[in-house]
């Protein structure tokens, strides 16, 4: 179960003043409370950057508010967000004097999503320029609101929204000021869906008042699931999976047999980069997996993270591959401390760029691969994939006897 204590303010680090214990905001009853559902509405709205995104599915922390009140067959959604490249936000609040039945909320959401499959990129935009924005106006189309990203794909963009909207591929977030409810009552609601693909993420938003005036708005994340299929529904560390339902009965203890659940950061970066690359995905996850054998951990945040931590805790990105195909290996340099730890990390770039007939290039972290004038691809690894594996292997073995002090 999820705890945190409440905030404690203290006016200065230099001062001998006892520090402030914060109370959350509360009503005339002594209940907890904001000042209404559509004050956290507007508040997401016009800062999405409150929302724990980054803690839930980090793929999508890039994403912008689109509107509020979006119109749908069930009714209308708080607040909808969407990445550049294409990725759905759906928002539920709901205040605790409010909520009759958390269940409710999350099924309500739920319902919201599943009924989107139905529509494409044409059916989202219409009923954004349907919805509303905070205080007066209409929100522009679902493209006007990317139009100043210099590399924006409009069409890559919409064909991600109609493919995401169809799979049920989507971020939803119930959000509130008080979420308590035991997670299993959360399976029944999970199961009614077969073949959807999102993930849910409930979110605390807390107000504290400062004792000089203001407010500090504290985000907890409650809960956060890998993706919702159809299957045995199971818990572990707040955190709700699902088993697929392929599994033989009265084999649940044996799901490390069964395909693992997947986040939806995972699918996400796959299903872009396969939109760039299509040969790539099936390349990235068999290097994965050889790499995972090597004793190396993955991590999908805007991108692919292989990391090998070394036996002081450190952990050295050796492998990054962005979403839209580009491969890093400058990070591996960043925690380095010592000279020798610094050594065998070109050692290792230096390698990798032999491997695939590339050279290293200054940037502003450190050095990377370069093959003729652009950054090294998936393609550069899939084509030379023996000679990169044994660089790392290389990079793994002298990392080690540099530890061991040989």
């Amino acid at each position: 179960m999820i705890q945190s204590g409440s905030p404690v303010f203290l006016s200065n680090l230099d001062s001998d003043q006892r520090p402030i214990l914060l109370e959350a905001a509360r009503d005339p009853e002594g209940k907890l409370r904001h000042h209404d559902e559509a004050f956290l509405r507007d508040l997401i709205h016009r800062s999405p950057e409150i929302l724990p995104i980054s803690e839930i599915e980090p793929i999508f922390d890039n994403a912008r508010s689109i509107c509020i009140e979006l119109p749908n067959p069930a009714g209308f959604a708080d607040n909808l967000l969407v990445t550049p490249e294409g990725g759905i936000v759906l928002v539920e609040c709901k205040l605790q004097r409010n909520l009759q039945s958390r269940r409710e909320v999350i099924a309500q959401i739920m319902d919201y999503a599943a009924r989107l499959q139905a529509w494409n990129f044409e059916d989202l935009d219409a009923a954004v320029r349907r919805a509303e924005l905070p205080g007066k106006g209409k929100p522009p189309g679902l493209i006007e609101n990317f139009a100043n990203l210099d590399d924006f794909d409009p069409i890559s963009f919409m064909d991600a929204i109609t493919r995401n909207l169809r799979r049920g591929r989507m971020l939803l977030l119930v959000v509130g000021d008080g979420i308590r409810e035991g997670l299993e009552s959360l399976a029944e609601i999970v199961q009614r869906h077969p073949g959807f693909h999102a993930a849910l993420g409930l979110v605390e938003l807390r107000l504290y008042p400062l004792p000089a005036g203001g407010h500090i708005i504290q985000p907890r994340t409650l809960l956060r699931t890998l993706n919702i299929e159809r299957g045995v529904v199971t818990f572990a560390d707040d955190r709700l999976s699902v088993i697929p339902s392929t599994l033989p009965t009265g084999k649940v203890a044996e799901a490390s047999s069964a395909p693992r659940p997947t986040s939806l950061s995972e699918d996400e970066f796959y299903s872009i980069l396969g939109s760039k690359h299509p040969q790539a995905p099936t390349f990235v996850r068999s290097l994965v997996s050889r790499l995972e054998k090597l004793g190396l951990t993955t991590e999908f945040k805007r991108s692919l993270i292989m990391r090998w931590n070394g036996t002081d805790g450190r952990p050295h990105n050796v492998l990054n591959i962005r979403k839209l195909g580009m491969v890093m290996v400058d990070p591996v340099s960043w925690k380095m401390k010592t000279k020798a730890e610094r050594a065998v990390a070109m050692t290792y770039k230096q390698r990798i760029a032999t491997a695939v007939g590339g050279k290293l290039r200054n940037t502003s972290n450190e050095q990377n691969v370069y093959v003729g004038n652009r950054v090294m691809t998936v393609e550069d690894l899939q084509l030379h994939e023996a000679a990169c594996i044994d660089a790392i292997e290389r990079f793994l073995h002298d990392y080690q006897q540099l530890e061991r002090g040989e």
